[in-house]
């Protein structure tokens, strides 16, 4: 499996399977092992799974949802909509992954803005 490794803003090391097949993959293969996220969030940009090692280091689990060439046109058009994002499921991905829902509808962010429990974004840092 290819992916890239990374030290991002808050801290934790961000692993980014480089397909969406990979991501359920990994967290089928985490959960089955007893490892499950913190915290769950479609960022619409991304989604992202937060976990915490044995060493209580944070773990980002992140799969992008934009090509990276058009990060600048989502920022400036897409991001103010709901800047954090929204809480999702890792079951829900998987389980609509498994079933052969398109990608483009697995990968979809519609939340409303300001649509965001702050209880998450705690759990996110803590």
């Amino acid at each position: 499996m290819s992916s890239e490794s990374a030290i991002n803003t808050n801290g934790a090391r961000t692993i980014s399977p480089a397909k969406l097949s990979h991501a359920v993959l990994r967290t089928t293969r985490l959960k089955a092992a007893g490892i499950t996220p913190r915290v769950s969030i479609h960022h619409g940009l991304t989604m992202s799974l937060y976990y915490r090692d044995p060493d209580d280091n944070g773990v980002e689990l992140s799969i992008d949802n934009v090509e990276k060439s058009k990060w600048h046109d989502y920022m400036r058009n897409d991001l103010g909509k709901n800047p954090i994002g929204a809480p999702m499921s890792p079951d829900d991905l998987a389980l609509k992954y498994h079933s052969g829902a398109p990608e483009a509808e697995i990968r979809r962010f519609s939340p409303k803005s300001g649509d965001f429990d702050p209880e998450i974004l705690r759990r996110m840092i803590e």
